[in-house]
């Protein structure tokens, strides 16, 4: 049985998911990178090259086949905006909504010289906000525990998510 990671971006699931699995010797898989590797380019270059709706449609294929193949997964933060990823989150019993404070998650994006966020660079801060509240409802309907980021370390959060057992 995997755990799920889920949120909005830069919440901290693939540093959180990398360092839990590391600790815990489990397997650990980010969506956003296996993307990135079976596409063979960023995700950015990816969807400016093909679009959002290809982009979508790679991530619905990882996540089938991660899930129960890895024991802890840290998905993209809009893995939730399709349907189908949200049946198949709904199915799990370990999806861990990692809740983050818009004011917080946006200054960190803002910090984040490395990773491109085509959702942050294509988005006023009304559209983004707009998108977190949307984003928000499914990722508290779809979780099974929470565990608020805002004024976490990685530390702090990964022995929270230690105490959930893994089956």
């Amino acid at each position: 049985m995997s755990l799920i990671l889920i949120g909005f971006m830069a919440s901290g699931k693939s540093s959180v998911g990398q360092l839990l699995a590391k600790i815990l010797s489990k397997s650990f898989i980010d969506t956003d990178e296996a993307i990135s590797q079976k596409v063979g380019m960023s995700i950015s270059d990816f969807i400016e090259k093909f679009s959002i709706a290809d982009f979508r449609k790679i991530e619905t294929s990882i996540l089938k086949e991660a899930i129960g193949q890895y024991d802890v997964l840290a998905t993209g933060g809009g893995i939730v905006e399709l349907e189908e990823n949200r049946k198949l989150l709904a199915q799990e019993k370990k999806v861990v909504y990692l809740k983050t404070d818009f004011s917080i998650a946006r200054k960190r994006i803002s910090a984040d010289k490395i990773n491109k966020r085509p959702v942050f660079e294509n988005s006023n801060p009304d559209e983004l906000l707009a998108c977190f509240k949307n984003r928000e409802k499914y990722y508290q309907a779809l979780s099974n525990y929470v565990v608020d980021t805002t004024d976490k370390n990685i530390n702090e959060i990964v022995e929270i998510l230690k105490k959930i057992e893994f089956v």
